[in-house]
């Protein structure tokens, strides 16, 4: 099938990413695809994945190739939708104004208080400059009055409170909001051209409402076939992220992750992720372990890949 990509991570293959690594796109030949249809549908691409296996830095690398100005933000169970509009700090006014009122001072405006969240700063980044830290910082650095696209992460979603992610459909489907405490309108340029990416790890079910009005894509874990060591994703990944360690440490490494992978899955338990492979690779190039037949590779391996609890005997 052929069409006309907005989004081509080929074209910009010999780039590379001042202090960051860049994605590999080619492990999952629906990605792209997926990405595209997300831009050219004005939605957002919802990324469902294990932990681990890299939805996380995917939106910064595709900020990179379609050089797009890049916000995130990373959602906790205590993140509400209004959070990743705007906030406002009530009990900092309150005591100045309680200090002020001492020294016989009128209380200082409110847009003092309010602090642009995400969605402000990526729909209105020069009204955001106005308001908050941000705009009192003198060490912000400007953006460009013509830039025209943004890329924004919500990254876990789930982690939220469940009414979080509906709470969110008319401020994305709308592209503009209002600071009620200051009542202010926040709204995107018709011309900006955002791509929200929105990661989850599949701990918590999303609304229907939500995801009818998302791309969703299911990001595959990097395959490792033992037989074809040299044509494995994951070996490319990790020499990627990790160039100095030798190819055929590399190879020894994969093979104790694609055997703990498969004593996890036959136990039920949680396979290692591509991420804590890569915290082994790192972990042997830092430490000089050149071979796992090194006595301290099995601490290595279990710190690292495997992080399940031996069973206790019994009666101890």
């Amino acid at each position: 099938m052929s069409y006309r990509a907005l989004f081509d991570p080929k074209a910009h293959e010999g780039r590379s990413r001042p202090g960051a690594v860049r994605y590999l796109y080619d492990h999952d030949p629906g990605l792209v695809l997926a990405i595209n249809v997300a831009l050219a549908s004005r939605r957002p691409l919802l990324l469902r994945g294990d932990p681990g296996s890299g939805k996380s830095s995917l939106a910064a690398d595709v900020a990179f190739c379609m050089d797009r100005r890049y916000e995130e933000e990373i959602i906790t169970s205590r993140t509400q939708a209004q959070d990743l509009q705007w906030r406002f700090d009530a009990v900092r006014r309150l005591a100045d104004a309680q200090a002020r009122a001492a020294r016989g001072i009128e209380p200082a405006p409110d847009d003092l208080y309010v602090e642009p969240g995400v969605l402000w700063r990526a729909f209105a980044p020069e009204d955001a400059r106005r308001y908050g830290s941000r705009g009192r910082s003198a060490e912000e650095p400007k953006q460009a009055a013509t830039e025209r696209g943004v890329v924004v992460l919500l990254d876990e979603i789930d982690k939220a409170d469940p009414d979080v992610p509906n709470d969110l459909l008319v401020v994305i489907d709308a592209r503009w909001f209002r600071v009620s405490e200051i009542d202010h309108p926040v709204r995107a340029s018709k011309d900006l051209e955002l791509l929200l990416v929105i990661t989850t790890n599949g701990e918590r079910e999303l609304p229907a409402a939500f995801l009818r009005r998302c791309i969703v894509y299911d990001l595959a874990t990097p395959a490792y076939e033992p037989s074809k060591p040299d044509e494995s994703p994951l070996k490319r990944i990790a020499q990627r992220h990790v160039p100095a360690v030798k190819a055929a440490l590399i190879d020894m490494i994969l093979k104790e992750h694609h055997g703990l992978s498969e004593k996890a899955t036959g136990a039920r338990l949680r396979p290692p992720s591509t991420a804590e492979l890569l915290d082994a690779v790192r972990a042997c190039e830092e430490l000089g372990i050149t071979d796992i037949d090194d006595e301290r590779w099995a601490a290595i391996a279990n710190a690292a890949m495997w992080k399940h609890a031996p069973r206790r005997k019994a009666g101890s």
